[in-house]
């Protein structure tokens, strides 16, 4: 799906995982550049996807499992889900003026600290997009969350153009 919407004409920020979990000087780093990516991508009107990995197959995947410091009590999902959701929030606090409609969220427990990291209060399901991945609108306190689209799916939910669709409100 990722590669397909590429291919398609997204952007692209691929994360750098290893930096993610190497400490917070590399993640606040590492995290500014994404999100410094995405606005501009955004801003030539491109939908981008910000992704930890292409699939099961990435190398990312198993590199940061083995990154993050097991005496420090946390997991590599609980790390990435927070850096991609502080991403998110800087994005979407820079485009204010042009305000962010709608995120697709991949994955499990990452999806969890992603919405927590966005101070995400509630979830209202709107529409039914796929089997266990309704679209919703999002309640939060944070005006730039607050009635935000969401649509949080696992694995390869979704036909191959499922991106696609999401973006442009087909499904």
């Amino acid at each position: 799906q990722i590669e397909r919407a590429i291919r398609d004409g997204f952007g692209e920020v691929s994360l750098d995982t290893n930096a993610i979990c190497r400490g917070p000087d590399f993640a606040d780093r590492e995290i500014a550049r994404a999100a410094a990516c995405a606005i501009a991508d955004i801003k030539m009107n491109r939908h981008t996807i910000i992704h930890t990995a292409r699939g099961v197959d990435d190398p990312r995947v198993a590199a940061h499992q083995y990154a993050v410091d097991p005496s420090a009590h946390i997991t590599p999902s609980q790390l990435l889900g927070t850096a991609l959701g502080r991403i998110c929030r800087m994005v979407l606090n820079e485009m204010i003026a042009l305000p962010i409609r709608r995120l697709l969220i991949c994955g499990g427990d990452t999806s969890g600290y992603l919405a927590t990291t966005l101070g995400i209060e509630s979830l209202e399901m709107i529409a039914p997009l796929a089997r266990g991945a309704p679209l919703c609108v999002a309640r939060s306190s944070d005006p730039a969350t607050d009635g935000l689209q969401m649509n949080f799916k696992g694995g390869q939910v979704g036909a191959p153009d499922y991106f696609q669709c999401v973006a442009n409100g087909q499904l």
